[in-house]
């Protein structure tokens, strides 16, 4: 415990000598949103239903170049090495780096989807049920993004490999998360909410567990 509140607050260390980071995900996720609500008239009535599936995309995207950066500093000042040939349990590692990169991407959401009820209109009664599921479908999106960052970390190709990993093992959680969604978010009934729930609580299981696994071995190659 002692060992994963060092690199918690390593991390938070980091981030709070720069805001950079932060500001340019938000600022970068917020373009993303206006850029895809002007792609309907105003007075269009399909705008409540695209909004589920336009803030996950922003969503997606900002948290992208979280996961291409969320190892970099460690890489350049040779961090990770250390980190690497230190007894600590790379467990903790990944930990750390996804609760890091979620209390970022958390900022990221609550500030989105109130915006998208503002551009896209919606029920203003599914804000906080709307946030609660973005974070909840952008768990399991960490923890694969966390596994791939550290995966492609070095490469040149970096900004290209990750998203062709990355993109594949969401289309379940797309469809799950953006139902929910469009249920809370944009008032459209959907066959069974309870499902949807499951689904995505399932999906996140299979993206950690999996992620867990496999992440010892990443940091070996």
């Amino acid at each position: 415990m002692k060992a994963l509140t060092w690199l918690l607050w390593k991390d938070t260390l980091t981030e709070a000598r720069s805001l950079e980071r932060l500001g340019t995900l938000v600022l970068f996720a917020i373009v993303t949103l206006i850029t895809l609500a002007f792609s309907l008239p105003p007075d269009s009535p399909a705008r409540p239903l695209v909004a589920a599936g336009f803030v996950w995309i922003a969503i997606i995207f900002a948290s992208v170049l979280e996961f291409r950066r969320s190892f970099e500093s460690e890489r350049k000042d040779g961090t990770l090495d250390g980190l690497r040939a230190s007894p600590l349990d790379p467990t903790l590692l990944f930990i750390s780096k996804a609760l890091s990169t979620f209390a970022i991407v958390t900022i990221v959401t609550a500030a989105l989807v109130p915006l998208t009820r503002l551009f896209f209109g919606g029920r203003t009664a599914g804000i906080g049920a709307a946030i609660g599921i973005a974070l909840l479908g952008a768990t399991g999106l960490i923890a694969w993004g966390t596994l791939f960052g550290a995966v492609v970390g070095s490469s040149r190709a970096a900004d290209v490999v990750l998203p062709i990993l990355l993109f594949p093992l969401l289309v379940p959680q797309t469809i799950a998360v953006v139902r929910l969604l469009e249920c809370y978010l944009g008032g459209v009934t959907i066959g069974s909410v309870t499902t949807g729930w499951i689904l995505l609580l399932a999906f996140d299981g299979l993206a950690w567990g999996t992620s867990v696994l496999l992440f010892e071995y990443t940091l070996d190659e």
